[in-house]
């Protein structure tokens, strides 16, 4: 006979620490056959999967009334943790799919600022593609941004003149034209008052158009920058 192995052994656990106890072998594997059946990996989401705590508890204790409530509990368990799963996948996705998004702008983009002065973007691969850089160039000033993928977050890291290092975590607008950076923490910034990049929100009108709006935090105070862009042909 086959035997329960990681899944079911994290749920048998799980249910120990509650001061209630498993009811056999059988019932395990039983908990280990669904998760293999649906392909869930219990234990990437074993975290996630805690949340569900009490319904696991309470499918436990309505298996002890015989098998065929064993097996209803179980389905319904098993909806629970898909459902759980489909979420977490879902956010991971999105954060995947922003970074295809910056992905698609490789190349050289020129635009201007509000005060009329040239401005140019160029993104480009980095580390074998799993990261993004952007350098912007405006007169003698050079900034340089990194996108990357953080479990379930885009994130940026923001190299400015300043010497500062801020980071900033990714927000998506539900029309999928605006993606938000904000400010999280930074490398080299003793002090949050001082000035730093804090926030910076593109807009992706159409592929060979956008704008970026920076802020730039100093003293509490915010002042922003503005830039159109268009790509390079």
């Amino acid at each position: 006979m086959s035997q329960p192995c990681s899944g079911a052994r994290l749920f048998e656990q799980h249910l120990g620490s509650t001061g209630l106890k498993t009811t056999s072998e059988s019932h395990l594997i039983c908990v280990e056959s669904y998760l293999r059946r649906h392909h869930l990996n219990e234990i990437q989401h074993w975290n996630q999967m805690r949340t569900w705590g009490n319904a696991i508890i309470h499918a436990e204790v309505l298996a002890l009334k015989g098998p065929e409530s064993m097996m209803k509990t179980l389905r319904t368990l098993v909806v629970l943790l898909m459902a759980l799963a489909s979420a977490t996948a879902f956010v991971q996705s999105d954060a995947q799919k922003l970074l295809e998004k910056f992905k698609s702008m490789v190349g050289t983009w020129e635009g201007k600022n509000t005060q009329d002065d040239a401005v140019v973007d160029t993104y480009r691969l980095a580390a074998g593609g799993t990261a993004v850089m952007s350098e912007n160039k405006m007169g003698s000033e050079d900034m340089l941004s990194l996108f990357y993928v953080d479990g379930d977050h885009l994130l940026m890291t923001h190299f400015c003149p300043s010497g500062s290092q801020p980071r900033m975590r990714a927000t998506i607008s539900p029309d999928l034209k605006t993606v938000s950076f904000d400010f999280f923490d930074a490398t080299n910034l003793p002090d949050s008052q001082k000035g730093h990049m804090s926030r910076a929100v593109y807009f992706f009108p159409d592929a060979d158009h956008y704008s970026e709006e920076w802020t730039w935090m100093q003293d509490g105070k915010g002042t922003t920058f503005h830039f159109e862009m268009q790509r390079k042909k």
